[in-house]
């Protein structure tokens, strides 16, 4: 859920584990969250961010300056048909 899902963008295992710490713990959480994501078969097709590719603040000076759009994947269909 925290990797795989649509919306979470197949986070890095540090990211990963700071977001799930917030609500579980156990005991080698820090090697399991490492090794699933170690053996990720969309992040292996991936590979790592390229280094031009790091995130970075963007400074905006006025409301309405810039607009940003996220795109994701489909999303399944709910029960309702949406």
């Amino acid at each position: 859920m925290f990797h795989n899902n649509p919306t979470s963008a197949y986070q890095g295992s540090e990211a990963m584990r700071q977001q799930i710490n917030k609500r579980y713990v156990w005991k080698g959480m820090t090697f399991d969250i490492k090794e699933y994501v170690r053996t990720c078969y969309e992040c292996q097709r991936r590979e790592g961010p390229k280094e031009n590719n790091r995130k970075h603040t963007i400074v905006l000076i006025d409301f309405f300056e810039q607009w940003g759009i996220d795109i994701i994947r489909l999303l399944p269909q709910t029960e309702d048909g949406y």
